[in-house]
């Protein structure tokens, strides 16, 4: 085996079998040397707009010393907290309660129209905003 990026074609994540033998347990398992061509198959690695990198912390280096031991200074600061919830009335018509009694999910929420409503919200909005042409997963380039 050796490392992907030190592989031409193979991408620059995980790691490429370079070489089986025949006749030995890999083989058996199905386990085979990649070709080019089979290379060439491997589909881009998905990336969402939103996947951070190292780069985007706040210290990007990545402690590698061993054996791990208690950082006394360290204070968590995490990007989206704290996470605020606010009640926020909802008014329906007939029509969209009729509606909504439709699409709920009464096996889920049961009688909370809240969580049910705030459900199908989310659900819309990923359906709309996460697709490719909306800029959340694209793909990344080799």
């Amino acid at each position: 085996m050796a490392p992907a990026g030190d592989v031409a074609g193979a991408g620059s994540k995980g790691v490429v079998v370079t070489a089986v033998d025949p006749e030995g347990p890999a083989a058996e398992h199905g386990v085979f040397a990649a070709t080019a061509a089979d290379l060439a198959q491997v589909p881009k690695t998905p990336r969402l707009a939103s996947q951070r990198t190292p780069k985007d912390f706040r210290n990007p280096v990545i402690k590698t010393d061993r054996p791990l031991r208690r950082d006394p200074g360290y204070r968590p600061e995490f990007p989206n907290t704290p996470i605020v919830v606010t009640e926020l009335p909802v008014s329906l018509s007939p029509e969209e309660v009729a509606l909504f009694n439709v699409v709920k999910r009464s096996d889920i929420y049961r009688d909370d129209d809240a969580a049910a409503l705030r459900d199908l919200l989310f659900s819309w909005w990923e359906e709309r905003f996460l697709q490719a042409d909306a800029g959340a997963p694209s793909i990344e380039s080799p």
